[in-house]
C-alpha cells in the first residue's frame, strides 16, 4: 500500500508539470492548479489532527487513497482547464498530506509500539525504492512515444494497486482472530 503510493507521489510528483504541457496546458493555469497542492496537504493534515481520532487509521488511508484515486481520473478524464485542475490540486494535495501521516501512525495500530521503529523501517524500504525509481520509469515510458495520458494511466494503476492492497488488509484485520 505504502510502496505504491509513494511511488505514485514522486513518479506525478516530478512529471505534473511538463505533462501537463504535453497536454497544451497554458503554464499560468498549471501555476495556478498546482500552487494549490501545498496548502491542500496541510488542511488534510490539519482535519486529520483534528478529527482522525474519531476513525482507525486504515479507514483514514481508504478515505486519502480515494481522494488521490479520484485526482488522477480528473486529469485523465476531465478537460485541463483550470476549474479541473484545481479540483485535482485540492484532492490530490488533500490526500498526500494525510497520506503523510497515516504512513507513520498505521504501523502502531496494527502492530503496536513495542518494535514500531523496526517494523516501520521494514515497511519504508521498499517505499524509498519506490520513489527513486517511479519518476525515471514514467519517464521513460512517456520517452517511447506514448501521448502523456499513458504516464498518467501508470500513475492511476500505481494508486489503484495500493488501493487494493489497502482493503485486502482492511478485510483482513476485519476478520475473527
Amino acid at each position: 500500500w505504502f510502496t505504491a503510493y509513494i511511488g505514485a507521489f514522486s513518479g506525478l510528483t516530478f512529471l505534473i508539470i511538463p505533462l501537463l504541457k504535453a497536454m497544451s496546458v497554458e503554464d499560468a493555469v498549471i501555476l495556478k492548479a498546482i500552487v494549490l497542492i501545498g496548502p491542500m496537504q496541510v488542511l488534510g493534515r490539519l482535519l486529520l489532527a483534528t478529527q482522525g481520532r474519531h476513525f482507525p487509521s486504515l479507514q483514514v488511508g481508504r478515505w486519502a487513497m480515494g481522494f488521490l484515486l479520484a485526482s488522477l481520473l480528473i486529469l485523465l478524464c476531465l478537460p485541463p482547464s483550470l476549474f479541473w485542475l484545481c479540483t485535482f490540486a485540492v484532492l490530490f494535495g488533500m490526500g498526500n498530506g494525510v497520506m503523510t501521516i497515516i504512513k507513520g501512525t498505521a504501523p502502531a495500530e496494527l502492530f503496536g509500539t513495542a518494535r514500531y521503529s523496526e517494523i516501520n523501517g521494514a515497511l519504508a524500504s521498499p517505499g524509498v525504492l519506490s520513489k527513486a525509481l517511479a519518476p525515471s520509469l514514467l519517464a521513460a515510458l512517456w520517452g517511447t512515444g506514448l501521448d502523456p495520458k499513458w504516464v498518467l494511466v501508470g500513475i492511476l494503476l500505481l494508486l489503484l494497486l495500493g488501493f487494493l492492497a489497502l482493503e485486502a488488509l482492511i478485510r483482513h484485520e476485519k476478520r475473527p482472530q
